[in-house]
């Protein structure tokens, strides 16, 4: 019996899948210490509420990023082995596909310490503008990364639930973080206090329901 065929204990599903979610919340709180506020979608101007934070409050939202990666890393296993009985080379494909787009999301997170610092910085100096500019540039890259590795992977997972190839029910598929993140992020038409949370954490939110949906599906595991 190969690693592919060997089934896991439902605790160890069920708990790599609460690693998953905590690193979901985890750096959604860390999109709230760099721009989070209350408001209705459409007043949710991130670079002009990351130029107003505590420089305190942003580092701290960097760093949260490698123990957030961390658990969602960890959510890589809840995913491989939610997809059974999928075949192994697509449960293989859209893990690693996952792991890459969770790496570079936590690279992204803690990238975004130092932008935000910069933006902050450049708000009071603009002669600053051309380095707050270099670093956004190089977020831009690591975003390219994430989308790259992502997108495929949440296509054919949301592709292998709605056929029923995985243990997921199908009607999971709604709830594919590719469905999810769109509504979140463009959530301008939601007033406040909510619709600017959305905004600027739809990523972490629509992996934070994934993994909540996933959990609340699997076979618990006994006492």
């Amino acid at each position: 019996m190969t690693v592919f065929e060997r089934a896991p204990a439902p605790r160890a599903i069920f708990v790599t899948g609460l690693c998953g979610l905590a690193g979901a919340l985890l750096l959604f709180a860390g999109d709230m210490l760099f721009f989070g506020r209350f408001g209705g979608g459409a007043q949710a101007v991130l670079a002009e509420t990351t130029a107003r934070a505590s420089a305190t409050r942003l580092i701290l939202g960097g760093a949260v990023a490698p123990f957030a990666g961390l658990g969602y890393l960890i959510g890589c296993a809840h995913l491989f082995w939610r997809m059974a009985p999928a075949p192994a080379w697509a449960r293989v494909a859209v893990s690693l596909g996952a792991a890459l787009l969770f790496i570079a999301g936590a690279c992204i997170h803690a990238a975004w310490g130092a932008y935000a610092l910069a933006i902050r910085a450049a708000a009071a100096d603009p002669a600053l503008a051309p380095l707050r500019d270099a670093i956004g540039g190089y977020t831009d890259v690591l975003f390219a990364i994430a989308y790259t590795a992502g997108y495929p992977a949440a296509i054919a997972l949301f592709v292998l639930v709605a056929a029923g190839r995985t243990s997921w029910p199908r009607w999971t598929a709604l709830f594919n973080p590719v469905l999810v993140m769109p509504l979140l992020e463009t959530a301008v038409w939601v007033p406040a206090p909510l619709g600017a949370v959305l905004v600027g954490g739809g990523f972490n939110l629509a992996m934070s329901v994934f993994f909540a949906v996933s959990i609340a599906t699997c076979r618990r595991p006994r006492a």
